[in-house]
């Protein structure tokens, strides 16, 4: 397919080959934002040798918990099932499986919308009969903008990329790309999920930053000059 380059007078000038090759190039880009939600497992484990009692106590525990969490201002649409399971559980006695007791588990997915409440509602619940407290999570709401706006810069950082190789290798670059691919799209915390000193009476929890990186392959054209 013949390709024209009309936007480029001075690429008809008799110092320019006007035989096009392809190069490749890699754009990348990030930005680092303060995240403003968090979502944690939050749950219940119960054992007791008759399972009914097992299923009931933990249900008495798991309805506190859930009053606890809307009385901490969480929204019903913010809590979610994640897991509810019974189990059989064992000891080895002298090398037998000795039956000690059911296990009922029922654990919650929350978000929180005010993270600097995290402490005090884990807090809350834990006293109100939670007994485990999982994968503490930091993110960022509206990923997609903040996505974009790396996504962007890592567009320009392939177009610079391509002005440097041009005065490097005393080319003519075609700054309108012929493709661009997306390749990567990462959303990770920076370093540790630090303590902070928070008050004496709340568990310490620091959301630190996150980086929203992307990455593209970008095609350009480039010709040769004449000699």
């Amino acid at each position: 397919m013949q390709r024209c380059f009309y936007s480029y007078p001075y690429l008809r000038s008799s110092q320019i080959d006007t035989n096009s090759n392809d190069m490749t190039i890699y754009g990348n880009g990030s930005i680092k934002v303060i995240p403003d939600i968090a979502t944690a497992s939050l749950g219940v484990i119960t054992e007791n040798k008759n399972l009914k009692n097992a299923q009931e106590e933990n249900a008495i525990i798991a309805n506190k918990v859930l009053n606890t969490l809307k009385n901490m201002g969480i929204k019903d649409r913010d809590i979610k099932t994640e897991n509810y399971s019974i189990s059989p559980e064992y000891n080895y006695v002298e090398g037998k499986q000795v039956f000690r007791a059911y296990r009922v588990v029922n654990s919650f997915m929350v978000i929180f919308r005010d993270i600097n409440m995290i402490g005090k509602t884990i807090d809350a619940v834990v006293a109100s009969g939670a007994n485990t407290v999982n994968n503490i999570t930091f993110t960022v709401e509206d990923t997609e903008k903040l996505y974009n706006q790396a996504l962007k810069i890592a567009v320009k950082n392939a177009q610079e990329k391509a002005n440097a190789l041009e005065e490097s290798l005393n080319v003519i670059v075609n700054k309108i790309p012929v493709r661009i691919t997306e390749e990567r799209q990462e959303i990770k915390p920076i370093g540790k999920q630090a303590f902070y000193a928070a008050p004496i009476d709340s568990t310490p929890i620091k959301e630190g930053e996150i980086e929203i990186s992307a990455s593209v392959k970008v095609v350009f054209n480039y010709f040769s000059r004449k000699f």
